[in-house]
């Protein structure tokens, strides 16, 4: 496969200069007669603002905002979605006394509407660079952003989505950095976008950066993507990064020891390879389940020290639900269906006959027997690890009980009455994030050592942890068929 080529002096071009200068021009809106002043300026961290003057009294209510039309000198931009974020009833300046209104622009785009299907690329600002060497198997390639300014560069990444192909890589622009997400397959808008987001989530779980804010996305009709027919500027939401990666290539990355230590991991820590990578963001784009699932996981990454064990206690929680539903036959005290219902409808019967007992609350004890081929909850936990071989410690087991504490919110594991706990909120959080990491990674097929973040972050934690800096989450060959084959599909949470 050759190296992929990117163009994308153009579509950088109509970035940089949407960024760079305020453009004036007349605002067109549905409840007025004629147009009035308008300034169409980039905001410092994300969004755009429109600034409209006129001499006569503005009103614009929300449903108007909607229909919006913003015309400079050399282009006409549809809002799609803008509100008001600040009201001036009147601003007076040299030249007499204006009404103002100041709308918020989180998305626009010149002309009509974007093709039914078209080849489409999303560019997204970054502020740091786009980690993917040591990460992802990973490509050289090249690109333009410049006329007549090649750059070569390594680092492209290549997902599989459907039966769709995209790419990932990030080029930089003078001063500034941009990640593109294009796709070899023509497209609808939305469906592009869906993928696209997907896509961002399983990379921002391998590597711990969810890269949001903006997003242009450009529409082509022409496969080499140079020339764009038209595109859309969105807001997102804001970009998380965060250093607690899920796994590396590059054993040195989180050592705190010995300069030769790395060598101990040598082979043991690698790269996700590009079909677990792929059935990832196919597991992700799959099920809302599995995206909140995943973006729980980071999102809890950035949370502070009182919130981040509960965040991967509820991931870990889903996990366990996801496995339950999909493997009754392995989960369940009793394997077959038949003699579950038979040993159930025996003991209802059984119930019936104290049924108007006075010690007896008949309504708690059928709803105990109606769940009675239900593991308990301390199992269900265990589960995800029993059936993907993933060894399992003693402060592993003990953190897994105290995930129930943070579910009845004890979320600082104060001690009670009859409980005290032996693991403070941080050793509680980083355990629990290597161990939905490792559920994950292993389910989708990584064949590497995930890192131990209870051990890298020790001396935040205030302990020596005695354990390596990286896991071993056991042998694929191992799992059951069944199992390994299992993660795409519909589930509820």
């Amino acid at each position: 496969m050759s190296n992929k080529k990117i163009n994308a002096v153009e579509a950088i071009g109509i970035i940089q200069r949407l960024n760079d200068k305020t453009t004036y021009g007349q605002v067109y809106c549905n409840n007025f007669d004629t147009p009035f002043i308008g300034i169409l300026k980039k905001q410092k961290e994300r969004g755009y603002k429109l600034a409209a003057f006129s001499k006569q009294h503005l009103s614009i209510d929300r449903d108007i905002v909607e229909n919006i039309t913003f015309q400079s000198h050399n282009a006409e931009y549809r809002l799609i979605d803008t509100f008001q974020n600040r009201i001036r009833h009147h601003h007076r300046d040299r030249k007499g006394t204006y009404s103002r209104r100041e709308l918020q622009v989180n998305s626009f785009q010149p002309g009509g509407n974007f093709p039914d299907h078209s080849y489409l690329r999303a560019i997204l600002p970054i502020t740091e660079g786009f980690l993917s060497i040591h990460y992802f198997t990973v490509e050289p390639y090249s690109y333009i952003t410049e006329p007549g300014k090649l750059s070569n560069a390594s680092g492209l990444v290549r997902i599989t989505l459907l039966e769709d192909q995209f790419t990932i890589c990030q080029v930089r622009a003078g001063q500034e950095l941009f990640l593109i997400i294009d796709c070899d397959a023509k497209m609808s808008y939305e469906t592009f976008r869906e993928r696209c987001w997907a896509i961002s989530i399983g990379l921002a779980f391998v590597n711990g950066h969810l890269w949001q804010n903006e997003q242009y996305i450009f529409s082509y009709a022409t496969e080499d993507m140079t020339i764009p027919t038209t595109w859309r500027y969105t807001t997102l939401r804001p970009s998380i990064l965060t250093i607690y990666s899920g796994l590396t290539g590059n054993a040195a990355s989180w050592l705190r020891g010995s300069a030769g230590l790395h060598q101990k991991y040598k082979g043991k820590t690698i790269e996700i390879s590009t079909q677990a990578l792929n059935k990832l963001c196919n597991w992700i784009h799959s099920c809302d389940a599995h995206k909140v699932i995943a973006l729980l996981i980071i999102e809890a990454k950035r949370s502070s020290l009182l919130m981040m064990p509960a965040g991967f206690a509820l991931a870990l929680e889903g996990l366990a639900t996801l496995f339950e539903q999909k493997f009754p036959e392995k989960i369940n005290p009793i394997k077959l269906r038949t003699k579950a219902k038979e040993f159930r409808d025996r003991l209802l019967s059984v119930l019936e006959d104290y049924r108007n007992d006075p010690d007896f609350n008949p309504t708690i004890l059928q709803n105990k027997i109606n769940e009675i081929n239900k593991a308990t909850n301390r199992d269900r936990l265990k589960i995800p690890f029993k059936l993907l071989g993933i060894p399992l410690s003693g402060r592993d087991v003990l953190a897994l009980d105290y995930r129930n504490a943070l579910l009845h919110g004890n979320v600082i594991l104060e001690p009670m009455e009859e409980k005290t706990f032996e693991m403070n909120e941080l050793e509680l959080g980083m355990r629990l994030l290597t161990l939905t990491n490792a559920i994950i990674l292993k389910w989708m097929g990584y064949k590497g050592w995930v890192v131990n973040h209870v051990k890298a972050q020790e001396n935040a934690i205030g302990l020596t942890i005695d354990e390596e800096y990286y896991r071993d989450i056991g042998e694929l060959e191992d799992i059951d068929e069944d199992v390994m084959a299992s993660p795409e599909g519909e589930a509820e949470v």
